[in-house]
């Protein structure tokens, strides 16, 4: 035996440790396992690194009584190896050596002299959530036959329930052939899955099928089962703001609290929707948002909103919250909101400075500018005298323009003294006349007094007072004067 050459006592044991020598020897572990079966020693006789070739029908004449001796004493072991019942193995009739041996020469398929030997080499694993399915489906003596086709199946299960199946079809391959597909966003849980290649012989534009070979159950694979995130209300109230001076200010509150286990919320969020229905229709909506990371110590965060203006009626306030367009929880609150009709003291009148378009009952707080009063002006005013009359001829007006003020009775005095009364209290006027008139608006409208019988002793000069005296609207007496003095008499 030269030196490049393991033999092995025991050869099941050698077949358990595949994996190990195949890490030794720096080969295949399908190589291993072919050259183990070829005559029980790590010699290169078999597999694809195989270094001599021997006469091909020597060769399979020794693979046969090999495969007699040592397949059927280690179809348990190669099955443990490789996770496969004596189907998987695609060996077929091993100890019947008969009509479908590879000796028959009816059978079109085999190469003369070699024996297949199918099998699966499994390495699927998880992604996530995602069961990414790995094998390849080969021929250990690499008989090379051609037109060697059919359909695979997988079959997935969880905690052994038939959960999805995949048909993979028009599979023509030459020895081997690796496939790969993928389970997408599975729940949590536990899987494994099943593989069948099913021959499909087709001869003459017909096809049947032939041969099934099984991988009857995969590696088990574990996908952690993780809540998903999940939140209800607590606390949900409805209720008229009592510092509302009109009563119509409604709000609606709740705490949004997550479900006991829930996770993955940190990144969510909340939609919340607050609702006033009155005789069953949404009279007030609105929409507001809550972050999934809960904040307030208690573990469930505080959040409210708030109607202004609500109109007179009687309304049943409700809460949704939804989460990425699935409702997860709403509530309708117990009790009704009744929004009444309002007194409000005030002034009613729109004339007042201090109108409250607000107030129903006026309480008498009305308050009005103040009006324009008439102020008495003397426009003009002219004496005039010969040697036994004098004339004063005056217009009294409201203002100094244009109006329609109401005005006051003034009393319009004219006098004659002699002269020097002035400066002599005890003086009397010689004559005088008195008229009343009511003065209002402004208006071109002269007025007169005459004094006659006056004169004496041929006196040529006399001191001449005109009057205007009223009440004002504060009953304040106001007065205006006019006085000639030494006033020569024309002639």
């Amino acid at each position: 035996m030269s030196s490049d050459e393991i033999e092995f006592e025991d050869v099941e044991d050698a077949l358990r440790r595949a994996d190990e020598l195949a890490e030794l020897t720096g080969r295949e572990k399908k190589d291993v396992i072919a050259d183990l079966l070829d005559d029980g020693v790590l010699n290169k006789s078999a597999g694809e690194d195989a270094e001599e070739k021997k006469d091909f029908l020597d060769k399979a004449q020794e693979q046969a009584e090999k495969l007699k001796t040592l397949l059927t004493t280690l179809i348990p072991i190669f099955a443990l190896l490789m996770g496969i019942g004596a189907e998987g193995l695609g060996v077929l009739d091993l100890t019947d050596w008969g009509s479908e041996s590879i000796w028959d020469g009816d059978n079109e398929n085999n190469s003369v002299g070699c024996d297949p030997m199918w099998g699966y080499d499994e390495y699927g694993y998880l992604d996530d959530n995602n069961l990414e399915v790995r094998y390849t489906f080969q021929d250990y003596n690499n008989c090379g036959i051609e037109h060697f086709g059919g359909h695979f199946i997988i079959t997935l299960f969880e905690s052994g329930d038939e959960t999805e199946q995949v048909f993979i079809h028009n599979i023509d391959f030459i020895d081997y052939i690796s496939i790969e597909h993928t389970f997408m966003d599975l729940e949590g849980g536990d899987y494994h899955y099943r593989v069948e290649f099913h021959v499909v012989e087709c001869e003459d534009g017909s096809c049947e099928h032939g041969d099934e070979y099984y991988l009857p159950t995969s590696n088990d694979y574990y996908i952690e089962t993780v809540e998903s995130c999940d939140a209800y209300f607590i606390n949900e109230q409805a209720y008229i703001l009592e510092d509302d001076v009109e009563k119509d200010a409604v709000r609606i509150s709740a705490d949004v609290a997550l479900v006991e286990g829930a996770r993955n919320c940190d990144g969510e969020q909340f939609e919340i929707t607050w609702q006033l229905y009155e005789d069953n229709e949404v009279k007030y909506e609105h929409t507001t948002w809550e972050d999934g990371v809960v904040t307030d110590p208690d573990g469930a965060d505080y959040t409210f909103h708030t109607w202004n203006d609500v109109n007179v009626g009687t309304y049943t306030p409700k809460v949704i919250l939804n989460l990425n367009g699935e409702d997860v929880d709403d509530k309708w609150i117990a009790h009704t909101i009744s929004i009444e009709e309002q007194t409000i003291q005030g002034c009613t009148d729109s004339e007042a400075t201090n109108y409250n378009d607000a107030a129903t009952d006026d309480d008498g707080s009305c308050e009005y500018p103040e009006p324009e009063v008439c102020e008495i002006n003397l426009y003009s005013i002219m004496l005039g005298t010969n040697s036994t009359h004098a004339t004063v001829v005056y217009d009294l007006d409201c203002g100094y323009q244009e109006n329609e003020l109401e005005g006051y009775n003034v009393s319009v005095q004219f006098l004659v003294f002699e002269v020097g009364s002035e400066n002599n209290t005890s003086s009397q006027p010689i004559v005088w006349d008195t008229t009343l008139s009511y003065v209002q608006g402004w208006e071109y409208d002269n007025n007169s007094l005459t004094l006659t019988n006056f004169t004496s002793n041929n006196t040529t000069h006399y001191d001449f007072y005109w009057y205007a005296t009223w009440a004002d609207s504060n009953e304040d007496m106001k007065f205006i004067e006019r006085k000639w003095l030494n006033r020569e008499l024309n002639a």
